[in-house]
């Protein structure tokens, strides 16, 4: 017994380190953040010097388009395994994206149905039968993120969702915000 609760303490703990390491904030333009650049030495005189870095130009980020990427990329991969090809559809990209800018603004990384099993049909999809959600963070492209989920047996079941049934409508939606992902995907049963 004494071990069991040791075990289920060491998890505990783990899982709290894994939660807070995976919701440290970043850093973003104008923000409060300070960035403290290495103090570099000039060993042969001793002098001490603070380099100014030349900037990288800031890319420019459509989230639209990196959306019908996710979109396609999603499309790509349920042609390769004989599924029907999934639709955006704009109440389930718009839950999607109410996700994702939630996770953005309380600095967490989770899924929806930790903080309202409902939040699809509270956002105005009501067309499903049936729902999933893959979240993801860090990737930059609409495929990287695909890829990503791709990887993970239980994401890849979500995107492939409904293969032996051809003749069901599959929506999805896609949000983004600051490079977190929400993929949803409805089916609705003809």
């Amino acid at each position: 017994m004494k071990r069991i609760l040791t075990t289920i303490a060491l998890i505990a703990i783990a899982v709290y380190t894994l939660s807070n390491l995976l919701q440290r904030p970043t850093a973003k333009a104008n923000s409060n953040y300070s960035v403290y650049l290495p103090m570099v030495t000039n060993v042969s005189n001793g002098q001490s010097t603070n380099p100014t870095p030349t900037p990288e130009p800031t890319p420019t980020v459509d989230p639209a388009q990196l959306k019908a990427d996710a979109i396609a990329a999603v499309n790509s991969e349920r042609a390769k395994a004989g599924c029907a090809p999934v639709s955006a559809q704009a109440d389930l990209g718009n839950g999607a994206q109410a996700w994702a800018d939630y996770m953005v603004a309380h600095n967490t990384y989770d899924h929806s149905v930790f903080v309202d099993v409902d939040w699809y049909l509270h956002h105005g999809y009501t067309r499903s039968d049936w729902l999933s959600e893959n979240v993801a963070a860090g990737p930059h492209t609409g495929a990287d993120v695909v890829a990503l989920w791709m990887s993970d047996e239980g994401h890849k079941a979500a995107i492939l969702a409904g293969c032996a049934n051809t003749d069901h409508v599959f929506d999805i939606g896609i949000g983004f915000n600051n490079y977190r992902w929400v993929l949803a995907i409805g089916e609705l049963h003809n």
